[in-house]
This record gives C-alpha cells, sequence and structure tokens, in this order.
C-alpha cells in the first residue's frame, strides 16, 4: 500500500513528480498537481516534468531569484571572508539540484562564534541591519537562538548563524560541536567566492534537524534530504554522528518520510515510542501542524524529566532568551507561549 493512500490523489502525484527521478505516478487534475506543487515549494521542480503554464512562470520566476540570490551571496561572502559555511539551500543550489530547482527566501551563513562581530560589521558595510540587538543575541547563551536576521532594501535577508541548530525551543538535548564541523569542512567556490563547504554527513544531518523543526511543512524540505543522501554520505558516519549529536531521532525521521514520500534509496525504521507515531501519523495524513517540530525535539529529550524540563523551558525561557528574540521578558510573555502552545496542540489532536 502506498505510504502517503490518504493523501489527495493530486498531492501524490505532486510529490511523485518531486522526486528525482520521478516515481510512477497516477492521472489527477493537472491544476490542483500545480497548486500543491507551488505549496510544498517544488514546482520548479514539477516543472520539468509536466508543460503546465503557471509551473513555467513560476519556473522562470524561480531562476531569477536565483541568479539575484547568487550575485548577492557572493557580495556578502567576499566581504565576510572565506571562513563562512553557507547553509541549506544557498549550499544546494550549485551543487545538488539543476539551475532553476531550488527557491530560496534567504540566506543562511555560518561563521564562528569568534568571527560574529567581523560578519555584523561586513553586512552593516554591505546596508544590511540586524532585527535585534547583536550582543543582546549574543548574550544569551545559544541555549534557543543561535542566529541573526539581517535585512537590507531590495535584497534577500541574510540569516547569520554562529551555531546550526536555531530554534525558539529549548536545545540542551543537542550535542552538535561547531568545532568538528569547521574541522571537517572543505574548501569550496560558493556564487563564485571562496567559501568553506560542511562535509556530506554533516550537510544530511543539519538538512533532516531543519525539516523537523519546521515540522515538515513543505516537501522541499524532504527533497534536500533525498538530494543530500543520493550525492553520497557514508551511513556509518551519519548514524554515528548522529547519535552522538544527541538528533538520531530527527535523523531517522527525515530518512524514513524520504524513503516513503520520495524513494529516497535508504532503509531505515523511525525512533520507536508514542511521539514519532505521532509525528508520522500526523504527515500521513497531510496534518503538518506546527507543533510536529516541537514534539520532535521532545522527542530527543531522553526521559521523562528531560522531557519535563523541557516543557518547561518551552513556555518559561531565560530573560536573556527572551531578549534574544527581540520581546520583553515577563509574565505576559510566559502566558502568551503558553496559549499559543495551547492553541498549536489542538490542530494537531
Amino acid at each position: 500500500m502506498n505510504w502517503t493512500v490518504e493523501w489527495e490523489p493530486a498531492f501524490r502525484t505532486a510529490a511523485a513528480l518531486t522526486a528525482d527521478p520521478p516515481l510512477p505516478c497516477e492521472p489527477a487534475d493537472p491544476d490542483r498537481i500545480v497548486a500543491f506543487a507551488i505549496r510544498e515549494k517544488t514546482a520548479a521542480i514539477v516543472a520539468r516534468r509536466m508543460g503546465h503554464p503557471r509551473l513555467r512562470t513560476v519556473a522562470d520566476a524561480v531562476l531569477a531569484r536565483q541568479v539575484v540570490a547568487l550575485h548577492q551571496a557572493g557580495e556578502v561572502l567576499r566581504r565576510i571572508g572565506p571562513e563562512v559555511i553557507p547553509l541549506k539551500g544557498l549550499h544546494l543550489i550549485e551543487s545538488h539540484y539543476r539551475a532553476g530547482e531550488r527557491d530560496m527566501g534567504d540566506l543562511d551563513l555560518l561563521v564562528p562564534r569568534s568571527r560574529v562581530e567581523i560578519a555584523d560589521r561586513a553586512l552593516h558595510s554591505l546596508g544590511y541591519r540586524p532585527s535585534t540587538g547583536l550582543h543582546e543575541s549574543l548574550k544569551a547563551g545559544g541555549s534557543y537562538l543561535n542566529s541573526l536576521l539581517y535585512s537590507g532594501d531590495g535584497v534577500f535577508p541574510v540569516h547569520l548563524h554562529w551555531h546550526v541548530v536555531n530554534a525558539s525551543l529549548p536545545l540542551f538535548m543537542v550535542r552538535i560541536r561547531p568545532e568538528e564541523i569547521w574541522s571537517e569542512s572543505r574548501e569550496g567556490i560558493v556564487a563564485g567566492a571562496r567559501a568553506r563547504r560542511m562535509a556530506p554527513h554533516h550537510l544530511l544531518l543539519t538538512l533532516c534537524e531543519h525539516a523537523l523543526k519546521h515540522s515538515y511543512d513543505a516537501l522541499i524540505h524532504l527533497a534536500d534530504i533525498d538530494r543530500a543522501w543520493r550525492a553520497g554520505v557514508e551511513k556509518v558516519r551519519v548514524f554515528d554522528t548522529a547519535r552522538r549529536w544527541g538528533i538520531e531521532p530527527a535523523m531517522r525521521l527525515g530518512l524514513f518520510l524520504a524513503s516513503r514520500i520520495l524513494g529516497t534509496p535508504v532503509h531505515v525504521r523511525p525512533s520507536p515510542g508514542f511521539l514519532s507515531r505521532w509525528i508520522l501519523r500526523s504527515v500521513r495524513e497531510d496534518r503538518r501542524w506546527a507543533g510536529l517540530g516541537a514534539l520532535g525535539y521532545m522527542m530527543m529529550a531522553k526521559g521523562w524529566r528531560d522531557r519535563g524540563r523541557f516543557l518547561r523551558a518551552s513556555l518559561s525561557p531565560p530573560p536573556a532568551e527572551i531578549r534574544a528574540f527581540g520581546k520583553q521578558p515577563g509574565w505576559r510573555a510566559v502566558a502568551r507561549r503558553a496559549w499559543a502552545a495551547v492553541k498549536t496542540l489542538a490542530d494537531g489532536i
């Protein structure tokens, strides 16, 4: 039985056409296929397999944005210097996708924490301004947020990271060591500029964590995982590193979903437990509510004591972390997070 049997037929077909190579698919309403491909941010991929005028228009727009994004990224990378690792889409569009397939919303860059202020000055010199104060973000401690968003007039936002994991949720269960990522990265050229490229197994794992954080809200996240796996990784290193980093559940979920939906040639079982089953059932029923990422992070916390700690810290972050979000701490902030959590949970029940 098809794992996505509960999806609308047009959605199953859009997913099949997103796979690379495409999977066998059933006839479906072309306009519905297009609507799903656009929703899942894979329209430019599907456009190569389906001659639909709206898809061609979307694909042309994606290609144009890529050209602009790469030109902008080249300027930023040259200004910051070679000690920078492009993340996610900026890493993938030149190495894992054909030109014009992978859309982008911002430019994600990783720099060593010791060079954050250098990168900040470089971005300011190019006209970018941060969403909140840099020093407030750095003082937060990195147990929630590890990045800052920079914007400018008429340009893609730049998301500057000093750690690959970044969420408005507690991260104490994640044991990723940035120095390991830097030591195993390789010299390369991105957008015509010198930069570092993440090792293949590190790239795959960060994509799996990122897809979970975003609750698998678009198939493009699974397409990224699929492309990273097919490009070649050492399976033993992937699993060993995931265990050491404390993100094995995220890795297993990402690869399992990619294999079931996009035909990724990997055999992996998801982690056991009711939280894992809840996440999988929600995706299988196409109910990818926003709280799936929180369930996944809770799953990575081992034991009920750590899971209780996760819940408490989710609802009441330290004041320094709240200020890093650009908000003011206090009981009102706690009440807002609690109410948002209740509403999100109600969506998933």
